[in-house]
This record gives C-alpha cells, sequence and structure tokens, in this order.
C-alpha cells in the first residue's frame, strides 16, 4: 500500500485518480489520508 502513495504525484492523472480509488477501495487510515491530502 505504501507504494501507492508516490503514485498521488504522477505527472499522468488518470494514474492518479486510479491510485486514488484504489487507496479508498483499501481503507486504511494512512491510505484514506493520502488520498484526503491528494484531493486538497
Amino acid at each position: 500500500m505504501a507504494a501507492l502513495i508516490p503514485a498521488l504525484q504522477d505527472q499522468n492523472k488518470s494514474v492518479r485518480d486510479n491510485t486514488a480509488k484504489a487507496l479508498k477501495k483499501i481503507g486504511t487510515p494512512e491510505a484514506l489520508e493520502a488520498v484526503k491530502e491528494y484531493q486538497s
């Protein structure tokens, strides 16, 4: 899961969006916090 978080900074919007979706499905507090930061 931790390997996905850097992908939220990828240049490709599709990669970022799909990473956020995957992290939401994982649902751990760390994953959800990373998505929250990405979306802000």
